[in-house]
């Protein structure tokens, strides 16, 4: 009688064991896309945020291109300066800042009409 009170019982066992396997499986895949969705969500905020700082690093720039320029033309104010062939130590440091310094106010000036069209 036990013998097949069991037998009876197997199938509705195994019924019930594939069916909690089934929701074992949905849950394991509901939390592999929570993950996911959470690692986009992080990935998402960290773009906004490098856009942000890439913004502001050139709003800095643009800030302060009219005070080195200012810096940069008070440099040798009342100065005497004989400069002798192209190899000169001063020109060499000082021709790199000006070239900088030239193509930072012409971005900023294109910037600045840009934003006014």
């Amino acid at each position: 009688m036990e013998r097949e009170t069991i037998e009876s019982e197997m199938p509705v066992r195994s019924l019930r064991a594939t069916k909690q396997i089934e929701v074992y499986q949905q849950e394991i895949e509901m939390r592999r896309l929570e993950s996911q969705l959470r690692e986009l969500v992080v990935q998402g905020d960290m773009s906004t945020e490098r856009a942000k700082h890439s913004l502001h690093k050139e709003l800095v720039l643009l800030q302060q291109t009219p005070k080195i320029a200012e810096a940069v033309s008070h440099l040798f104010q009342g100065a005497n300066l004989s400069i002798y062939g192209e190899t000169s130590p001063l020109l060499t440091t000082l021709i790199p800042l000006v070239d900088w310094l030239v193509k930072a106010v012409q971005y900023s000036q294109t910037s600045v009409d840009t934003q006014a069209s």
